[in-house]
């Protein structure tokens, strides 16, 4: 699976050309289009690309708002693991940081992330640290967990990385800083993914919730029943009281 950020591709006709030759050289591809910004420059634009023979297919256009759809691009992917893999195409803005407009995106991505009922991976190029991704709450947001390489991907920046879900976490074998890929000023970067690893995950006991402001039946006895009382004028008084905590857990939320 490779996913690539920046294409600058936005007509119909230079989409569908870029499908054509991506399919020719044994790439089956979802495309998102660029935004025009005037002249031979346009801005964003993206692709996520299976091998021949693998499915792909591209989310809905309600997943990702069309504002955002030339930074943002969400597919299906069948491989890896059985179902497959949602795939998250993320370009931020450049030189910005955690800006007001990086945050939108962000807040969009974590909206559509948020909405799969399966595991996903968001790659590509964020245009900040991990460090500085970290720091803000969107991690949290999405419950992800970042994966990047220890060397520079951009100039001396570490700008190319990789985001899974935490329950998928466990499977990640590392990631890869490639030398021959071809691009400047950034280099490729690959995330290995086990594709046993549901023979290396877990199976936990969740706690149930705690429901706050309701005495247990021994601390209820304890405090209104006094010793002694009959079986009869004991279970006459628990009515009573059943009805007293009906009333009051109404509030409760």
């Amino acid at each position: 699976m490779l996913g690539t950020q920046e294409t600058g591709v936005a007509s119909v006709d230079k989409l569908a050309a870029a499908s054509n030759e991506a399919r020719a050289m044994g790439w089956n591809p979802t495309l998102s289009a660029a935004h025009p910004a005037g002249g031979n420059m346009n801005s964003g634009g993206g692709a996520i690309l299976a091998r021949k023979g693998t499915a792909i297919r591209a989310a809905g256009k309600s997943a990702i708002p069309e504002a955002s759809a030339h930074r943002l691009a969400l597919s299906w992917v069948g491989c890896i693991l059985k179902g497959g893999l949602n795939f998250l195409n993320v370009y931020l803005k450049d030189g910005e940081g955690l800006s007001d407009t990086n945050k939108s995106l962000l807040e969009t991505a974590a909206g559509a992330l948020n909405a799969l009922k399966g595991p996903w991976v968001a790659l590509g190029d964020w245009n900040m640290s991990p460090e500085t991704l970290a720091s803000s709450s969107w991690l949290a947001l999405v419950e992800g967990v970042i994966f990047a390489t220890e060397l520079p991907t951009c100039n001396d920046n570490v700008y190319d990385y990789f985001e899974v879900h935490k329950s998928i976490a466990h499977a990640v074998f590392g990631v890869q800083r490639l030398q021959d890929g071809g691009l400047c000023p950034h280099w490729a970067t690959r995330l290995l993914i086990r594709g046993d690893a549901k023979r290396h995950a877990v199976r936990k006991l969740v706690r149930p919730a705690k429901v706050e402001g309701l005495a247990s039946w021994p601390t209820c006895c304890a405090a209104r029943f006094p010793e002694g009382l009959s079986r009869g004028a004991r279970g006459q008084a628990w009515r009573g009281h059943d009805r007293v905590g009906q009333t009051s857990e109404a509030g409760v939320v």
